[in-house]
């Protein structure tokens, strides 16, 4: 689960950086004495996203379960617990003082476009921005974030003297997600097709983002093809199936994507699928 908080950070920042301004690499190591070589190494600013606490927030905690109605009768669920999720967000130059460059006026611009992209995403629903992997509670759960709070955050002197750093402007990011008690593996991809818009910044039209999900399963009964390979023709891209037979792509652009679904002793599949317009039955391809 922490991973997938990572990721949603990291997809925050990734597509709401400007054009206007050249992206950083993004990092979660820990920013100790071993770090500035790896910043000279990558050739440009980096930004430096270290997780460094992980509370559970009993403000959210609810003991009732969730009643979940089905047809002619209920199902109940155990309700997720939410936990309140640290970082340390800094910005690293690869220049030194001694360079002619200002590295300390690279990593200002660097870090407070960073807060100004967290300040503009406050809550996020992971599902929203193609992250689908995390199961059902996580996928459509509200995630908030809170930067650079007013009542401010834990001391950073002795983070950056266990980092055996010298003081470095640095904000704190607080990530507020659930934990599902009742998830027990990995979570499988559905058959779905989730949309994002969003505007650069300079430009004036909105940009899609488009994930798709399937399956695979036999001609004969329906029972999921595990293992399978599903190709997207033009771009390569490969999937290969999990045991319920599922798939997913992300990042895919409107249009009409030509798809291809194959498995050891089955005949392959291929066909035209229209994205995002298209019926969700052509996400399923049956193989006999």
């Amino acid at each position: 689960m922490l991973d997938l908080v990572d990721k949603v950070v990291e997809e925050i920042l990734d597509a709401g950086w400007p054009v206007t301004l050249a992206k950083p690499a993004f990092s979660f190591a820990a920013p100790d004495d071993t770090f500035p070589a790896f910043v000279v190494n990558a050739g440009g600013p980096v930004l430096n996203i270290f997780m460094t606490d992980v509370r559970e927030n009993r403000h959210l905690r609810r003991p009732e379960w969730d009643k979940i109605e089905l047809g002619a009768g209920a199902s109940s669920s155990h309700p997720p617990v939410y936990l309140d999720i640290v970082y340390v967000v800094s910005a690293w130059s690869p220049a030194s003082d001694q360079q002619a460059a200002d590295p300390v006026g690279v990593e200002h611009r660097f870090l407070g476009e960073a807060l100004r992209i967290l300040l503009r995403n406050p809550d996020v629903v992971p599902q929203a921005i193609g992250l689908p992997s995390g199961g059902a509670v996580f996928n459509a759960a509200h995630v908030y974030l809170s930067a650079a709070y007013p009542e401010g955050g834990q001391p950073l002197n002795d983070f950056w003297t266990t980092m055996k750093q010298g003081w470095r402007l640095a904000v704190q990011l607080t990530v507020t997600a659930p934990l599902d008690l009742l998830l027990d593996g990995p979570a499988e991809p559905l058959v779905i097709t989730f949309i994002q818009r969003f505007l650069p910044a300079g430009s004036a039209t909105a940009e899609q983002r488009i994930q798709i999900g399937g399956r695979v399963v036999r001609a004969a009964g329906g029972a999921p093809v595990q293992g399978a390979s599903v190709r997207l023709m033009a771009s390569g891209r490969e999937i290969t199936t999990d045991s319920r037979g599922r798939y997913s792509f992300a990042g895919l652009h409107p249009g009409l994507h030509r798809i291809r679904a194959s498995a050891a002793g089955l005949t392959p599949l291929e066909r035209d699928v229209s994205v995002p317009d298209g019926p969700p039955a052509d996400h399923i391809f049956e193989l006999s």
